[in-house]
């Protein structure tokens, strides 16, 4: 907790003054629009980098109001672009938009026509979006997260020092709801919290999207770790109430064959559940790791290897802990 203060205060003491170049300034925010096609998760990674650059807090844009949604599209209008992800997403619970950088639920939409529709199934992603017919003129759309587009980023431009007390406050505050317990549609188990997916990805994508979910909350989130009998008896039971049959979970030997190794520690394994015959590297690219139930019975809720291209569900997992808020005198 300690750290995290001190990152925070360091972050608002050498806050620049103005809006660095390519980024467009509205309010107390920039905004950059990006020239190249990224998913989302890639675009949340590339935003929070960007803004690394400049000692500031960076994520995909947030389009609270009707003064920044009018902003962003009179500028996307000038790009020729048409379409941008921003940065909201219901991939946590199916219905439930929030904002990735607060994981606020909205209070201001602008959604198009029939939207959002998850048409297909897998759409939990934000886009704003004009289109040449005029179907979408400026409005909102939800998109599969794995579709390659242009995104928003946005930073905030300046903190005054008056209001810096304020802001370490609703920071401790945040920090003190986000991690007291596992969020909703989130499992308790011992210390940690765990989300079964209800959309398929590749391993690669799966990992992206735990780790975009987990940031959310203000926690770092992977692919679960299946490292006892415990965890994997409580995964197992959830998993029969899903009726999926599948699950990406954090194991992968892509970087030695036959070395399984869990991507959220590289600590090769010490507890393992192989079906029949596992991990047995069929066609010769299978590496990385299922939770498997099969009809049947040859998989019993046991692990078997699977070529990580493959798009199945997948289980993320993050830690559950307690802070208590320190006072700010």
């Amino acid at each position: 907790m300690k750290t995290q203060i001190i990152i925070f205060l360091a972050v608002l003491t050498v806050v620049l003054a103005t809006c660095p170049a390519d980024w467009q300034l509205y309010g107390d925010k920039c905004f950059f629009f990006s020239r190249e096609n990224e998913t989302f998760a890639d675009a949340l990674k590339l935003c929070e980098m960007i803004g690394s650059q400049y000692r500031r807090v960076a994520s995909l844009a947030t389009i609270d109001d009707a003064g920044t949604q009018k902003f962003l599209a009179n500028f996307m209008r000038s790009t020729g672009v048409r379409a941008f992800f921003f940065g909201a997403t219901d991939i946590v619970h199916e219905g439930t938009w929030v904002w990735v950088s607060t994981g606020k639920v909205f209070t201001y939409t602008n959604w198009g026509p029939q939207q959002p529709n998850n048409r297909g199934g897998d759409e939990n992603c934000a886009v704003l979006r004009d289109s040449a017919d005029q179907v979408f003129h400026m409005q909102w759309g939800d998109s599969p997260c794995t579709t390659t587009i242009n995104y928003i980023c946005e930073m905030a431009y300046q903190l005054r020092p008056s209001t810096m007390k304020t802001q370490i406050i609703i920071f401790l505050a945040v920090l003190t709801v986000a991690l007291a317990t596992c969020p909703a549609d989130w499992q308790p188990y011992g210390d940690k919290c765990f989300f079964f997916s209800r959309e398929n990805e590749t391993f690669a994508d799966a990992l992206k999207l735990c780790e975009m979910i987990g940031s959310q909350y203000r926690r770092v989130a992977s692919l679960a770790t299946i490292d006892d009998a415990g965890t994997q008896k409580f995964l197992a039971n959830f998993m029969r109430s899903t009726g999926v049959r599948a699950f990406y979970f954090g194991a992968t030997d892509i970087v030695h064959e036959g070395t399984w190794m869990w991507v959220s520690t590289g600590k090769v394994f010490t507890y393992t559940n192989w079906g029949p015959q596992q991990p047995n590297n069929r066609g010769g690219d299978e590496n990385c790791a299922v939770l498997r139930d099969s009809a049947d019975q040859v998989f019993h809720m046991q692990w078997g290897d699977s070529p990580c291209t493959t798009k199945i569900n997948y289980i993320c997992k993050m830690a559950v802990a307690e802070i208590h808020s320190p006072i700010v005198g």
